[in-house]
C-alpha cells in the first residue's frame, strides 16, 4: 500500500498505473475516492448541510460522489457546478447524471457572496482542482470571481486559543482576527491589543508590534505544533513568540481591534510583585543583561518611577543569585539575544 502524501505527478502516475496497468476502470477509482471523501466527512464532522464544488474535470466527479452519498444518507446536499452542466465528460458526467437523477440539488456557477445556502453550510467540499491543475493560485480569482474567494476565505481555521476571562470584545472580533491569519499563510501568533479603561478613559496597554498579550493569544495549529507547546513559567507569552520568529513565522497584534481587560495587567499579586515577576520572567526567557540595562533604564519615568525600575532589576538579578532554571532551549536564548542586541544597534529585527 502506497503511504505519505503525494504531488500531482506522482499522483497521475499511480492513477495510469491503476488504469493501464491493472486495468482499473477509472470510473470505478473515482468511485472509490468520493466514497472515502463522504465516509471521512461523516466520520469527522457528521453534517446536517454540505456544499460541494464541482469543477469541470474528473475532480469534480469525485464531488457528485460525495454529494451523491451524503445526500443518500438524508443530508441536505448543494452542489455548485462551477463551470456550468455542459462540460462535463465521461465518467464525471455520468456522476452528474446519477446525482440528478436522485435528486440532489445541482446548481450552476459559483452562488453569490451572500448565499445563504453556502454560509450555513456545515461543510464545504472542494472538488474544483484535481491533478490536472497548473499555474498560479491567482487565476482562481479571475476564473471563478471574487464569490468564491470571499467563501474559502471565510472558511474555519484549524486554530489553538488561549484567552483571559476577564476580556470584553467586539461580536466580531475572532472572525476579523482570522481574517489576517487567512491573508497571511506565515502568520503564526496574532491577536489584538489591550485596553484598560482609567478614570473613563481608554488607554491602550502598550507592546512590541511582534508580540501579542498572553490574555488574547491565537496560534495556529502547524505553529502550535512547531512550538510544542508552552514553557510553564513566567514569560512564556514572549518566549513562544521569539520562538515562532525563529522558526519563521510570524506574530504580530492587530492595533484595529481592541480588547477591554478588566484588570491592569500584572496587578494580579500587587504591583511591586508584578512587576518583579515581569523582571523574573525576563530573566527566565534568557534576556541579555545589555538589553535588560537599558530596558530598565527606560522605565524609570513611568509610575511608578524609579520604584518600578528598581523591581524590575531585582526580579532579574534575583534570578542568577537564586539559580532559577531558564528555558531549556538555547538555541532561541541565542536568537533572542542576537535580536536583542541588534535593536540596540538599530537593526532590523522583530521590533522592525
Amino acid at each position: 500500500m502506497l503511504m505519505g502524501l503525494h504531488g500531482a505527478e506522482s499522483m497521475r502516475a499511480m492513477d495510469a498505473a491503476a488504469i493501464e496497468g491493472l486495468g482499473i476502470p477509472g470510473g470505478h477509482l473515482m468511485e472509490r475516492a468520493g466514497l472515502a471523501v463522504a465516509e471521512q466527512i461523516r466520520e469527522r464532522y457528521d453534517p446536517e448541510s454540505v456544499v460541494v464544488y464541482a469543477g469541470k474535470g474528473n475532480n469534480g466527479g469525485d464531488g457528485f460522489v460525495v454529494a451523491r452519498e451524503l445526500f443518500h444518507d438524508g443530508r441536505q446536499v448543494t452542489v455548485f457546478a462551477v463551470d456550468g452542466c455542459d462540460g462535463y465528460k465521461g465518467d464525471a458526467l455520468l456522476n452528474l447524471r446519477i446525482a440528478e437523477a436522485l435528486g440532489v440539488e445541482i446548481r450552476e456557477g459559483i452562488g453569490e457572496a451572500d448565499d445563504v445556502t453556502i454560509d450555513e453550510a456545515d461543510v464545504i467540499v472542494d472538488a474544483i482542482f484535481g491533478t490536472g491543475f497548473a499555474g498560479a493560485a491567482k487565476q482562481v480569482e479571475a476564473d471563478y470571481g471574487t464569490p468564491f474567494l470571499s467563501h474559502a476565505a471565510m472558511e474555519p481555521m484549524n486554530a489553538v486559543v488561549k484567552f483571559d476571562g476577564d476580556l470584553s470584545f467586539a461580536p466580531d472580533y475572532f472572525e476579523r482576527c482570522f481574517r489576517h491569519f487567512a491573508e497571511d499563510p506565515l502568520l503564526g501568533i496574532g491577536g489584538g491589543v489591550i485596553c484598560h479603561t482609567i478614570d473613563g478613559q481608554e488607554r491602550l496597554e502598550p507592546c512590541p508590534s511582534f508580540h501579542v498579550r498572553g490574555a488574547t493569544k491565537i496560534y495556529r495549529s502547524p505553529c502550535w505544533e512547531a512550538l510544542g507547546g508552552l514553557w510553564p513559567a513566567p514569560g512564556w507569552d514572549t518566549f513562544d513568540e521569539v520562538k515562532a520568529n525563529r522558526l519563521g513565522w510570524t506574530t504580530r497584534s492587530f492595533p484595529e481591534l481592541r480588547l477591554t481587560h478588566h484588570r491592569l495587567t500584572g496587578t494580579a499579586e500587587g504591583l511591586w510583585s508584578g512587576i518583579v515577576k515581569n523582571g523574573r520572567a525576563n530573566y527566565i526567557c534568557g534576556y541579555h543583561p545589555l538589553f535588560m540595562f537599558f530596558k530598565c533604564l527606560k522605565r524609570l519615568p513611568q509610575k511608578p518611577r524609579l520604584v518600578g525600575s528598581l523591581a524590575l532589576s531585582w526580579g532579574f538579578l534575583s534570578g542568577y543569585w537564586k539559580r532559577i532554571p531558564r528555558v531549556d532551549d538555547p538555541l532561541t536564548i541565542a536568537y533572542l539575544r542576537q535580536q536583542q542586541l541588534g535593536r540596540l544597534s538599530g537593526a532590523k529585527t522583530i521590533w522592525r
